[in-house]
């Protein structure tokens, strides 16, 4: 888990949040043991589950699990190409789909949609991404099981990819 430091650092001040603020809200936890975090030390899993659900990050969980919702891979999963492939471009064409009939012109926050937005957000679009986040991962576990792609490989490109479209800073990876 790289720079989760960093990134725990800049989503507690997002939350408005002191390092012992956020002990406080998690039993056993110190000041201290936030800073440690904060400056690089490894972090208990537990403690690290407890400090995502009380920051409520969805960038932090992403750092920390590649996803923002869990969606293990079950046994009975039909991972071959072809069966994958096929349902990655139906779950793209919905995705798609629901992410053109929301309209964020001129919406930066919740303030700023109407209850019948939030709920196409929520209802339609979100939780379509999510599937198409399940799909995703079914797809590349699929990929590289059956053709033998170096996921490691794949995951440098990845990253310099991100920083090269200035998704993410050059100083973070």
């Amino acid at each position: 888990m790289k720079n989760i430091g960093v990134i725990l650092k800049k989503e507690r001040k997002r939350s408005g949040m002191t390092q012992q603020q956020l002990a406080n809200l998690i039993p056993g936890l110190t000041r201290s043991s936030i800073s440690k975090y904060e400056s690089g030390s490894n972090i208990p899993q537990y403690n690290l589950d407890k400090i995502i659900e009380v920051l409520k990050s969805p960038r932090l969980k992403l750092a920390v699990s590649g996803t923002v919702i869990n969606s293990p891979l079950l046994d009975n999963v039909d991972l071959s190409p072809l069966a994958t492939q096929q349902k990655m471009l139906e779950e793209l064409k919905e995705t798609l789909d629901s992410l053109k009939s929301l309209n964020l012109i001129n919406k930066l926050d919740t303030r700023d949609l109407n209850e019948k937005e939030k709920e196409v957000l929520f209802q339609d679009v979100l939780i379509q991404v999510c599937d198409l986040d399940t799909c995703s991962s079914l797809f590349m576990a699929s990929m590289a099981e059956n053709f033998n792609i170096d996921i490691q490989k794949l995951e440098k490109s990845e990253i310099n990819k991100m920083k090269n479209k200035g998704y993410i800073s050059r100083g973070l990876y």
